[in-house]
C-alpha cells in the first residue's frame, strides 16, 4: 500500500539566478513555462552563469513526492526517463528518498530537462525540454499500484505529453474502480489555457476528486478575475476538495463545500518560489492521507511551502519538520 502514486515528468532541473533583461533577451515569458527543443534549452543553459547554476533531480510531482516522503508518506513515481546519465541520476535520487520508481527508460530520447530562471523578485520562469517524458504511455500505468494507493496525483504538465489525455483517463479509471482518489495539479496558467476544455470535462464529469492550483491558474480555468468569483465558480465543481494557493496572501481549501483558510507564514527572506506549489501539494497530500482534519491539512501544506521558498532550487537540505 502506498499513500501516494505520482504521475509526472522525470526531469533534471537546472536552476539559475538571472536578470529580467536575460529573460527578455531569450524571449522567455516571465512567471510561466515555455516548451522548447533540446538545442534551445542547451543554448540558454550555456548563456547562464556557471557560478549560479544548480543541478538536481526534479519535476513537479517528483518534488512533491520527495517532500511528502520527508514527512513520512510512502510513494510510487510513474514517469519515463532517458537511458542516460541524467536518467540514472534521477532514478538514484528518488530511491535515496525511499520513493519507488517505475523502472522504464526511453532509449530514443534524452531525459527531460527543466531550466528554471529566478529573477531578483524570486519569481521563477521555466524552459522545458520534455524529451523522454513525451513517450510515457498507458502501458506504463500499473493498475495494482494505482489501486493500492490512497491517492493518485497527476501533474498538469503530463497533459503536454503525447499520450497525456489517455494516461489521465487510464489512471482515473483504475483509481475510481477501486474507490481511490484522483488529484490533479494545474501546474501552470499557460498549460491551463492549452488544456482548459479537457480539464473542465474531467471536473464536470466528477472524474477529479482533488484539484490544486494557484489563484492565477484557477482564474484562467474559471475565466474570472477576482478571488470571490473564483470561489463562487469552483464551489459549483463536483470535486470533493479544491485547494487554491495565493502566494503571500495565504491559501484557501474548499472541502465538501466548506471553506478553510490559512494566512501565509512570514519569512525573513524570500529566495525562490520555484517549488512552492510542489511543497504545498506535498503537505496537502501527506495530511490528507493521514486523515487529519482539513484545517490541520491546510496548516501542514502552508508550512511546507514556507520552508522551500527560503532556498534556491527544489530540494531542502534537511528533513522537513512541521508543527501539528
Amino acid at each position: 500500500m502506498f499513500h501516494i502514486c505520482g504521475i509526472g515528468n522525470a526531469v533534471t532541473d537546472y536552476n539559475c539566478a538571472v536578470s529580467d533583461e536575460f529573460l527578455e533577451q531569450h524571449s522567455i515569458s516571465k512567471g510561466g513555462m515555455t516548451l522548447v527543443d533540446k538545442d534551445t534549452i542547451t543554448k540558454i543553459c550555456n548563456a547562464c552563469s556557471r557560478d549560479s547554476l544548480l543541478v538536481m533531480a526534479g519535476g513537479s510531482v517528483a518534488n512533491s513526492l520527495v517532500a511528502a516522503a520527508s514527512l513520512g508518506a510512502s510513494s510510487y513515481f510513474v514517469g519515463l526517463r532517458g537511458n542516460d546519465k541524467a536518467g540514472n541520476a534521477f532514478f538514484d535520487d528518488m530511491h535515496s528518498h525511499n520513493i519507488d520508481v517505475l523502472d522504464a527508460t526511453d532509449t530514443d530520447n534524452h531525459t527531460s530537462l527543466c531550466l528554471t530562471l529566478v529573477t531578483p523578485d524570486a519569481q521563477r520562469s521555466m524552459c522545458v525540454y520534455l524529451g523522454a517524458s513525451l513517450e510515457l504511455s498507458c502501458h506504463h500505468i500499473n493498475q495494482d499500484i494505482v489501486t493500492n494507493s490512497i491517492v493518485t496525483l497527476i501533474e498538469g504538465y503530463i497533459l503536454d505529453t503525447n499520450k497525456g489525455y489517455s494516461i489521465t483517463n487510464q489512471a482515473i479509471s483504475y483509481a475510481h474502480n477501486a474507490k481511490r482518489l484522483i488529484a490533479l495539479s494545474l501546474s501552470d496558467l499557460f498549460l491551463v489555457q492549452r488544456h482548459r476544455n479537457h480539464i473542465l470535462d474531467w471536473i464536470h464529469n466528477a472524474m477529479i476528486d482533488i484539484l490544486i492550483g494557484n489563484e492565477d491558474e484557477m482564474a484562467h480555468l474559471c475565466q474570472v478575475e477576482d478571488k470571490k468569483s473564483i470561489i463562487d465558480t469552483v464551489n459549483a465543481f463536483p470535486c470533493k476538495t479544491i485547494a487554491i494557493t495565493q502566494g503571500d496572501k495565504g491559501s484557501t481549501i474548499i472541502h465538501n463545500k466548506k471553506t478553510y483558510t490559512s494566512k501565509a507564514i512570514m519569512i525573513d527572506k524570500l529566495v525562490d518560489t520555484t517549488a512552492a506549489g510542489d511543497y504545498y501539494c506535498a503537505g496537502f497530500m501527506y495530511g490528507l492521507t493521514q486523515e487529519y482534519p482539513m484545517q490541520k491539512v491546510l496548516n501542514i501544506a502552508t508550512q511546507c511551502a514556507s520552508e522551500i521558498i527560503k532556498h534556491r532550487g527544489t530540494r531542502i537540505p534537511y528533513p522537513l519538520k512541521i508543527q501539528l
